[in-house]
C-alpha cells in the first residue's frame, strides 16, 4: 500500500506540472496584430524612427501580408538614405501586384536608383528558389539563403543554389541597365541550369502551295471561254466564205472575203490563246495538288481537238 500511495502521489505532481499549449492564433488574432504592428510603424515614421517603423511593418507583413507594407518598407529605407534596400523592397512591391495609382512612379524611382547603382559599378541581383530557404553561393562565396537580395559588380557571376541533395548552377550577365531577377526551380525533376532547354522536335510544316486556290480553275476557264470564242468566229468564217461564193458582184465577193479572213485570223488566234490558258491552267493545278495537303482538292478536267479548219476544247471542275 505505501507503495501505490507513492505512485499516485508522483502522478499527481507529473500532472499538475504538465506544460499547458498555447492554442493557435486565429485569423481574427492575426489581423488584430497586424493592425497594431502597422499603427505603431506609422507613428514611428511620423516620429523619423524610420529603422523602428521598417521593423513594425515588416511583423505586419508576416502576419498579414500585403503588397503595401513592402512600399511602407521601401519609402522608410529611402528616408535613410539606403537606396539599395529601397530598390529591393519597390520591386518586390510591383511582384506582388503594385497599386496602379503609383506603378509609374515606382517604376520611375526604381530606374533612377538602378542608374545610381550602375554609376558605382554595380547592379542588385535578386536570387529566388522553389522551395525557399536555398542556400546561395555567388562566385564561390557564400551570400545567404533564398530569397536572396544583393547588389554585385557588373559582369559575369556564377551563381550556385543548393537545397540539400540539390543543386542548381548558372552563369549570368549583370549589367548596368537593370537588376537582375533570378528564379530557379529546385524541384528533382529540375533540368540542369546550365544545360539550354531543349528545343521541342520540329514539327512537320503543313504542306501550302503559293498557286492561290482559284487561279488554275480561273486560267483554264478563261482559256475555256477563248476556245468557244474561236469556234463562234470559225463559224462566222464559214458564213463569210459561203457568202462570197454566192456573191453576184465582186465589190462584194471581195468584202465577203475579207470578212472571212479575218474572221479566220480571229478564230485562230482565239483557239491559240484558249489551248494555252487551258493547258496552263491543268499544269497549275497539278503542280498545286501536288504541294498541297488537300487531296479531295478537283483536278480539272481539260480536253482540246483541232481539225484543219479550227480547234475546240472542254474543261470541267470547280474553283
Amino acid at each position: 500500500m505505501d507503495f501505490l500511495a507513492r505512485l499516485f502521489v508522483m502522478l499527481a505532481l507529473l500532472l499538475g506540472t504538465a506544460p499547458v499549449f498555447a492554442a493557435p492564433e486565429t485569423p481574427a488574432t492575426l489581423q488584430a496584430g497586424a493592425e497594431a504592428h502597422y499603427e505603431q510603424g506609422v507613428q514611428a515614421y511620423r516620429a523619423k524612427r524610420y529603422r523602428t517603423a521598417i521593423e513594425h511593418f515588416l511583423a505586419a507583413d508576416n502576419m498579414v501580408p500585403s503588397p503595401a507594407l513592402s512600399y511602407n518598407v521601401a519609402r522608410a529605407y529611402e528616408r535613410l538614405d539606403e537606396a539599395p534596400r529601397a530598390l529591393e523592397y519597390y520591386r518586390v512591391y510591383l511582384r506582388r501586384g503594385a497599386d496602379p495609382k503609383n506603378e509609374a512612379e515606382v517604376r520611375a524611382r526604381i530606374r533612377e536608383i538602378e542608374t545610381l547603382l550602375a554609376r558605382r559599378g554595380v547592379q542588385q541581383i535578386t536570387v529566388r528558389s522553389d522551395p525557399p530557404g536555398a542556400s546561395v553561393s555567388i562566385d564561390g562565396r557564400a551570400r545567404g539563403v533564398t530569397p536572396w537580395t544583393g547588389e554585385l559588380e557588373l559582369g559575369q557571376h556564377r551563381v550556385v543554389v543548393n537545397h540539400g541533395s540539390l543543386q542548381r548552377q548558372l552563369d549570368v550577365a549583370l549589367t548596368a541597365e537593370r537588376a537582375l531577377d533570378i528564379d530557379l526551380s529546385l524541384g528533382p525533376t529540375a533540368a540542369p541550369a546550365e544545360a539550354t532547354p531543349a528545343a521541342p522536335p520540329p514539327s512537320t510544316p503543313e504542306k501550302t502551295s503559293v498557286i492561290p486556290a482559284y487561279l488554275p480553275g480561273a486560267v483554264a476557264a478563261a482559256g475555256a471561254v477563248a476556245l468557244a470564242g474561236a469556234g463562234v468566229y470559225e463559224l462566222l468564217r464559214r458564213d463569210a466564205e459561203s457568202d462570197a461564193k454566192d456573191a453576184d458582184y465582186q465589190p462584194a465577193y471581195h468584202d465577203d472575203r475579207d470578212r472571212m479572213l479575218t474572221y479566220q485570223t480571229t478564230a485562230r488566234v482565239m483557239a491559240s490563246v484558249g489551248g494555252v490558258l487551258v493547258l496552263t491552267g491543268g499544269v497549275l493545278a497539278v503542280i498545286r495538288l501536288s504541294s498541297n495537303s488537300e487531296p479531295e482538292q478537283e483536278l480539272p478536267s481539260v480536253g482540246l481537238a483541232c481539225d484543219g479548219v479550227g480547234c475546240a476544247g472542254t474543261w470541267s471542275g470547280r474553283f
